[in-house]
């Protein structure tokens, strides 16, 4: 049987600790489960992601994750043609137009027909 965590195979069980679900053998063994998980976690939890504002064209095609270099380590690897384009749209709210805006009405108030 194959377990995705060590939680898996205790599923089943009302919760770890009861007297009616588990044995004494079988409550040892989820504490030991139970602290190596933890290791592990610790573990994983000390690595950090490295993130690249921009990937290359076939790294983003291919959903692969791309090392944002002149020529990326997917290309290199795949001899691949490596190029970056710049995005069109820009992020963010939009910037706030310092032209004031003059109505038809406005206008006729501004500069009256005489």
């Amino acid at each position: 049987m194959y377990f995705n965590s060590p939680y898996d195979q205790y599923s089943n069980l009302h919760h770890p600790y009861c007297k009616i679900c588990c044995n004494s053998g079988e409550i040892s063994q989820f504490n030991e489960l139970n602290e190596r998980s933890q290791h592990y976690k610790s573990e994983i939890t000390k690595k950090t992601r490295s993130y690249v504002t921009l990937a290359c064209t076939s790294c983003r095609d291919k959903k692969e994750k791309c090392s944002g270099e002149a020529i990326c380590a997917n290309c290199k690897r795949h001899n691949r043609e490596c190029v970056y384009i710049k995005p069109t749209k820009k992020r963010g709210p939009k910037p706030k137009d310092k032209k004031p805006i003059i109505t038809p009405a406005l206008a006729n108030l501004l500069n009256p027909v005489v």
